[in-house]
């Protein structure tokens, strides 16, 4: 799948998608043959004649404060918001669009499998156990960036 947006005489070029949430797909994507995670929503408007509605318009100004929010983060745990903004999807369909610095090129749960320790716990339980150092390393990046959030007196509900 390939499909190419028009963000204010940008072009980014979607290609694969790598996951999506209740809100939200996320997609590898190219912008001047730079790599980037494009986050992509759509909404519909309710309207016969296709104008947006008040809702349409509620939902495009809080993302667009979403945006705005990852615009002004600077840590290194978290990923840089390069650019967003709307564009129209099509008759009725509005969407919004946050690039995004591509992270680590890897499948996490991939890699967290490839660091698994397998010990008793496995056979006796069933699943694998990580080793406490990978869960020190992983744990000791979310705290940061989730206290960093905090101090800048943030909520994000996914945490």
């Amino acid at each position: 799948m390939k499909k190419t947006i028009t963000l204010k005489d940008c072009k980014i070029t979607l290609s694969k998608k790598l996951g999506n949430g209740g809100f939200a797909e996320v997609y590898d994507g190219l912008i001047s043959n730079r790599p980037y995670a494009i986050k992509r929503m759509v909404k519909r408007t309710s309207n016969s004649d296709g104008s947006k509605d008040d809702k349409v318009n509620k939902w495009l100004e809080q993302v667009t404060k979403e945006g705005n929010v990852g615009c002004n983060l600077r840590h290194k745990n978290i990923i840089k918001t390069v650019h967003h903004g709307a564009y129209e999807e099509g008759p009725s369909l509005y969407g919004y669009i946050i690039i995004m610095e591509k992270a680590i090129n890897i499948d996490l749960n991939k890699f967290i499998q490839s660091h698994v320790n397998p010990t008793f716990y496995r056979i006796l339980f069933g699943f694998n156990q990580l080793s406490d150092n990978f869960c020190r390393f992983f744990l000791a990046q979310c705290l940061n960036a989730s206290f960093y959030i905090y101090i800048c007196e943030l909520i994000h509900l996914d945490i």
